[in-house]
């Protein structure tokens, strides 16, 4: 009532719709009336309201259906945009826990199943001494060590924002894994239909994992009592534009060239015409105690990837249901700097010359571990390193060998370094130095802004942890 400047007198007996901007109206009677006649049971949407001075004022509304014994009654909750920032977060932070918390027993369990496994095969590699027999034995530990990656992977997908980290991926390990972990503890199950020679596409596989995960999610709520979703993926060419659904009244544009498909459907209820251009809105939901980001999210991201999302969606309770379509574009993996990859015939004979003897990598990492086990795969793929702790000394070191016409080949700088210079700082004074150094960022931290747009900042690549040799060999050798 004072954020109206109204008194409990003043508003008695007035229609709601008297304080509502007209604005405001055009479709919002209709989600009074669905309330009222029990067709969704609580609806949150934007709404300007009217004081009583004249002035319109935004709020963020909640509309709720009271069943009590005598009668039905509908209550409107207004927050302001302050407020609603506020509650805002600490909904989205409790929707988080409540997220983490429904799959922490399944993670914990997982976890606990591939430790015994890389232990087990670890242990009895040790104690064996058939060559064969310990290759195999180690083959099955490095099977557990990527299940484990991608159960990190999993959880990255409760994180959120960030500009996407891309990399050429083939989607279907991705689609289907991530459907499998989001429908864990679930009554639903799902059913995949796809292209066993997808097109690669050039994506951040975490943030994708989240559009997955998220839809799944959104199908397995539409059927409170299990149900079967349909995962469909597939490679796409339109030659025109086409025409896709975006709700049973609506549609978008595609433009021609190669697309990836990813159609989920769900057995649900159905989306009512009336909420269905309302979906995609942040704080839009019909469900209780939560605030619709998942879709929201998933909009955002497939924006960032220039692609497109639509839907389609039945009431009919003979054949109820509702159907995301996703298109992510099939294009060529970003390039590196240009201007280190190219090699002059001159650079060419220097570089034959040095190839009769090892090349060198100064690498900036201050764990003991991924410098032992970083110096033996190097060794593996016959490079010398040297190895540094802080990013002073990183610097000093490359200063000294470049001024003795022994430079480094190559530089691998780990982005966080506690408490001392990282390799955002290092690569800043280094390519003042050298502005032909090649460096490459390293971390674990795959949301870095660093790591999404390396050249941005000076490296010519990154390097993310967990990698293996084979992704150590591919990205030193293209490089230099």
């Amino acid at each position: 009532m004072k954020k109206l400047e109204a008194t409990r007198e003043k508003l008695i007996g007035k229609n709601i719709f008297e304080i509502i901007s007209p604005n405001s109206h055009l479709n919002k009677k209709s989600l009074f009336k669905s309330i009222q006649l029990g067709e969704i049971e609580t609806v949150s949407f934007k709404i300007e309201l009217i004081d009583f001075s004249g002035n319109i004022i935004p709020f963020q509304a909640t509309l709720n259906r009271l069943d009590t014994n005598t009668s039905n009654s509908t209550i409107l909750l207004c927050l302001k945009p302050s407020e609603l920032k506020q509650m805002t977060q600490i909904q989205f932070n409790q929707e988080k826990l409540e997220s983490i918390g429904r799959l922490a027993g399944g993670i914990a369990h997982d976890f606990n199943n591939i430790l015994t496994a890389l232990l087990g095969n670890i242990t009895l590699a040790l104690e064996e001494n058939d060559l064969e027999f310990i290759k195999a034995t180690l083959k099955d530990a490095e099977k557990s060590i990527h299940r484990a990656q991608n159960l990190t992977t999993q959880l990255l997908t409760f994180a959120t924002g960030g500009q996407p980290i891309k990399s050429k991926v083939d989607l279907t390990p991705i689609i289907t894994e991530t459907a499998i972990f989001s429908l864990r503890g679930s009554k639903s199950r799902c059913t995949l239909d796809f292209d066993h020679n997808l097109w690669p596409v050039v994506v951040d596989p975490n943030q994708i994992s989240q559009v997955i995960s998220n839809l799944v999610m959104n199908a397995d709520q539409a059927m409170p009592d299990g149900g079967e979703i349909f995962i469909k993926f597939y490679n796409r060419e339109f030659n025109n534009q086409v025409l896709k659904p975006f709700g049973n009244l609506n549609r978008i544009l595609i433009p021609p060239g190669k697309y990836i498909e990813i159609i989920i459907r769900d057995e649900g209820t159905g989306i009512p015409e009336k909420i269905q251009t309302n979906i995609f809105e942040p704080y839009f939901s019909t469900k209780k105690s939560r605030y619709g980001l998942g879709l929201a999210a998933v909009y955002s991201i497939i924006k960032n990837h220039n692609g497109y999302i639509g839907f389609h969606t039945s009431e009919d309770p003979n054949n109820s249901y509702s159907e995301f379509l996703v298109y992510l574009p099939v294009q060529e993996e970003p390039p590196l700097l240009k201007k280190h990859l190219k090699t002059s015939k001159k650079e060419l004979k220097k570089d034959n010359k040095k190839a009769e003897t090892k090349q060198s990598i100064l690498i900036l990492e201050d764990d003991k571990a991924i410098q032992r086990i970083l110096k033996k795969l190097l060794q593996h793929l016959h490079y010398e390193t040297v190895f540094t702790e802080n990013g002073e000394d990183t610097i000093q070191l490359y200063k000294e060998a470049f001024n003795n016409n022994h430079k480094f080949d190559l530089v691998i700088l780990d982005l966080t370094i506690p408490g001392g210079l990282g390799g955002k700082e290092v690569i800043q004074d280094l390519r003042f130095f050298d502005p032909d150094i090649r460096a490459i960022v390293a971390s674990g931290y795959s949301n870095d802004p660093i790591m999404a747009n390396p050249s941005k900042y000076g490296f010519i690549d990154v390097l993310k942890k967990p990698f293996s040799l084979n992704q150590l060999r591919e990205i030193i050798t293209k490089i230099i």
